[in-house]
C-alpha cells in the first residue's frame, strides 16, 4: 500500500498519471505498462487501462491492442482486466513500469522515424514492431536506477517535469506531490504546458493547405522570428554547433552567397542556420531536412507526414511554411492554444535517454537475426584458467535498495544476464588485425558495450575472429595490430554500474620493451567524472611467469559489459595456473579509487 502523499508518475515523461478512469485531461489517466512476471522472462506490453485510486495499481487488459476507454460501460463483461502493481519491483518478483499511452506512442514514432531514416522502409515494419521495442525498453528500465521504484534518477529531469517532485525531510528521496486543483495552480505558468496533450496539434498545419496561418497574438511578427532561446541541455549553441560561434550576418552570407556543396551540406545539419535564416533565404529542401532525425523539428515529422498522407496524398508539402508555423507555435505566449506542441517537444527530447540505448539494440538484433547475448557461461579447455577480474561486485549491485538517495553514490544496479568467454585469435598475432571496442550511451552516460577482433585487410575484413557483447560500428574505436604483436595486459576503468573504460597494452613485434595501446573512454577521468559513481582502475595481467593472455571472460547485462576478466594459459610444464575460489578471482592488484 502506498503512502497517501505519493502518486504514480510516468516512467517516460515524468509527469504524474492521474488516478481514476475519467479525467478532465484524458491523456493523463490513460496508462499502460511494460511488464514481466519474473525477473528474467519475456516482457510484454499491456493494454490501455487506468490507475486504481485506493492503491495505485494499474488495471489494464492483457491484450496490447485493447483500450478500455473505448467501451461505453464501466467494466465490459467480456473484457478481462489484470492487476499490475508498479511498486513491487524487488527481489525475484516481476517488474512493472507504467507510462502514459501517449508517451508510448511517441516512443514508437521516434524509434520508427530514426530507424527508417537509416534503413529500407520494408525492413522497418519488422524491426520496429512494438513487441521488439517493449522488450528493449523493459531491459533498459530493469537495469537503471529507479528512486522509490517510480521514476528515473536525478540526472533525467524530463524537460521540466521535475516540478512535480519535492525532497523529503531526510533529502534522500523526492516525494511526488498529490496532484490537486490547488497543486496545478501552483505550477509556474511557464511550465504549465507539461500537463497538455502532446498529440494536440490543432491550428499549425496551414502549410499543408497552402495558406498562411492566422495569428491572434500581435507580439509575434509573421515575417520574422523572435530571438531563439537555446533550450538544449549543455549550454549555448556554440557548444554543439560550429555556426553558433559566428555572427548572424556571417551566417546569412554563408547561406546565400557561397556555392560550395560542402558548406551547404554542413548547413543542413545546423539548427543555428535555420534559426538565423529568413523565409526566402534557403530552398524548400533545406527546411525539409529540419524534420529529419536529429533536426530540431523531428518531433513533428510523424504527425505531419501522417496528416499529409490522409488529407493530401498527391500534394507536395510546403516544409518551409510548416517549419515557420511550428516555430511560431513554440514561441507563442504561455496562455496560447499551442501548449500541446511544446509538451510534445519536451517529451520527444526526454525520450533521447531511452532511444540512445534501445535503437542500437534493435539494429544489432535484427542484423544478425539472433540475440547478441550468449549463453550464461562457456566451458573452457582444461589448460585454460580464469585470471584476474575487474568490475562491480555482484554483492554490491544485487543488494541495491532504494536507500542510496539522490545525494549518495549514483549506482545503476546492473542485472547480470549472462557471461561470455571469448578466445584471443592468436598470440602472437600472425596477420594484421583490428581490435575494436564499442561503447553505448546508457542513461546519459557512456559504458563499454562490446569488443571484436577482425582482419585489417582483404575481402574478409568484415568477418570477426572474436566478438563479445554488443558491437556498434559507428561507436567503435579501433587499433591496428601488426604481425608479431602480443597482448600484455588490460587496464580496466569501472564504476559501480559497469565497465566505462578499457586500455589495452600491446608489446611490439621484435621488442617486448616497447608497447602501444588504445584507451577507450579514458578521458572520463578529467571530464564528466562527476556523473559517475566512484571510479576504480585495475591493471589486469598474467600473475605468474610463463602465462599468457588467451582470452577474456565478460559479464553482460542488457546493454553493457558489466565485468571484465582474463583467461590465461601456462606455457611452462609443472607451473600451476592462477588459482580461483568458487569462480571468484580477486584482481592481481589492489583496487584503489581514482582521485
Amino acid at each position: 500500500m502506498m503512502d497517501g502523499n505519493m502518486v504514480l508518475c510516468c516512467t517516460l515523461c515524468g509527469v504524474w498519471i492521474k488516478q481514476g478512469r475519467r479525467s478532465s485531461k484524458e491523456w493523463l489517466s490513460r496508462a499502460r505498462a511494460a511488464r514481466s512476471y519474473r525477473v528474467i522472462s519475456s516482457p510484454f506490453l499491456t493494454g490501455i487501462g487506468f490507475i486504481r485510486e485506493y492503491d495505485s495499481c494499474l488495471l489494464a487488459p492483457a491484450q496490447p491492442n485493447v483500450d478500455i476507454g473505448e467501451s461505453d460501460t464501466n467494466f465490459p463483461g467480456m473484457l478481462l482486466l489484470e492487476e499490475h502493481d508498479p511498486f513491487r519491483n524487488s527481489g525475484d518478483e516481476g517488474r512493472c513500469f507504467v507510462f502514459h499511452d501517449r508517451c508510448w506512442q511517441l516512443l514508437v514514432s521516434k524509434v520508427n522515424l530514426e530507424v527508417s531514416h537509416e534503413h529500407a522502409p520494408s525492413a522497418c515494419d519488422e524491426w520496429c514492431a512494438e513487441k521488439s521495442i517493449v522488450k528493449q525498453l523493459f531491459n533498459f528500465l530493469a537495469t537503471i536506477e529507479l528512486h522509490e521504484k517510480e521514476y528515473l534518477g536525478s540526472r533525467h529531469d524530463y524537460g521540466g517535469a521535475s516540478i512535480f517532485f519535492r525532497p523529503t525531510d531526510s533529502r534522500k528521496f523526492p516525494i511526488l506531490h498529490r496532484p490537486t486543483d490547488d497543486f496545478v495552480e501552483d505550477i509556474p505558468k511557464e511550465l504549465s504546458y507539461v500537463l497538455e496533450d502532446p498529440f494536440d496539434s490543432k491550428g499549425i498545419f496551414n502549410g499543408l493547405e497552402g495558406k498562411p496561418i492566422e495569428w491572434k497574438h500581435d507580439a509575434l511578427n509573421p515575417n520574422a522570428l523572435p530571438k531563439w532561446k537555446w533550450w538544449m541541455k549543455g549550454g549555448e549553441p556554440k557548444d554543439h554547433d560550429i555556426f553558433g560561434k559566428l555572427p548572424d550576418d556571417v551566417i546569412h552570407q554563408i547561406a546565400t552567397l557561397l556555392s560550395s556543396r560542402d558548406v551547404r551540406n554542413t548547413c543542413l545539419a545546423s539548427g543555428v542556420v535555420s534559426k538565423a535564416a529568413t523565409r526566402d533565404q534557403l530552398p524548400p529542401s533545406f527546411w525539409a531536412t529540419r524534420f529529419a532525425p536529429g533536426g530540431e523539428m523531428a518531433f513533428m515529422a510523424p504527425v505531419i507526414r501522417d496528416l499529409a498522407a490522409r488529407k493530401h496524398p498527391n500534394r507536395k508539402s510546403d516544409w518551409r511554411q510548416i517549419y515557420f508555423d511550428v516555430e511560431r507555435a513554440l514561441l507563442a505566449p504561455d496562455d496560447s492554444e499551442f501548449k500541446g506542441i511544446k509538451n510534445r517537444k519536451r517529451i520527444w527530447k526526454a525520450l533521447d535517454y531511452f532511444t540512445d540505448s534501445i535503437i542500437p539494440m534493435l539494429q544489432r538484433y535484427q542484423h544478425n537475426h539472433i540475440p547478441w547475448l550468449r549463453p550464461r557461461s562457456s566451458h573452457l579447455p582444461m589448460e585454460y584458467t580464469v585470471g584476474p577480474r575487474a568490475g562491480p561486485s555482484r554483492a554490491w549491485t544485487q543488494s541495491y535498495a532504494p536507500n542510496s538517495g539522490l545525494n549518495s553514490e549514483r549506482c545503476l544496479p546492473s542485472l547480470l544476464l549472462g557471461s561470455q568467454s571469448v578466445l584471443w585469435p592468436c598470440d602472437p598475432v600472425t596477420e594484421p588485425l583490428l581490435l575494436g571496442v564499442s561503447r553505448i550511451k546508457f542513461d546519459g552516460r557512456w559504458f563499454i558495450s562490446g569488443l571484436r577482433v577482425r582482419p585489417a585487410y582483404g575481402w574478409s575484413n568484415r568477418l570477426a575472429k572474436m566478438m563479445a557483447g554488443l558491437v556498434i560500428e559507428y561507436q567503435e574505436e579501433e587499433i591496428l595490430l601488426h604481425k608479431g604483436d602480443r597482448l600484455r595486459g588490460v587496464k580496466v576503468m569501472y564504476c559501480s554500474s559497469g565497465i566505462i573504460g578499457l586500455d589495452f597494452r600491446i608489446s611490439l613485434a621484435g621488442d617486448a620493451n616497447k608497447t602501444k595501446g588504445m584507451a577507450v573512454n579514458w578521458d572520463i577521468d578529467e571530464a564528466g567524472a562527476g556523473s559517475y559513481s566512484t571510479i576504480y582502475k585495475d591493471w589486469l595481467e598474467p600473475s605468474k611467469p610463463g602465462q599468457s593472455i588467451v582470452g577474456f571472460n565478460i559479464g553482460l547485462d542488457a546493454f553493457r559489459i558489466e565485468s571484465f576478466g582474463l583467461i590465461l594459459k601456462s606455457h611452462m610444464r609443472g607451473l600451476t595456473s592462477c588459482s580461483s575460489h568458487n569462480g571468484q578471482v580477486v584482481s592481481s592488484r589492489s583496487r584503489t579509487p581514482s582521485q
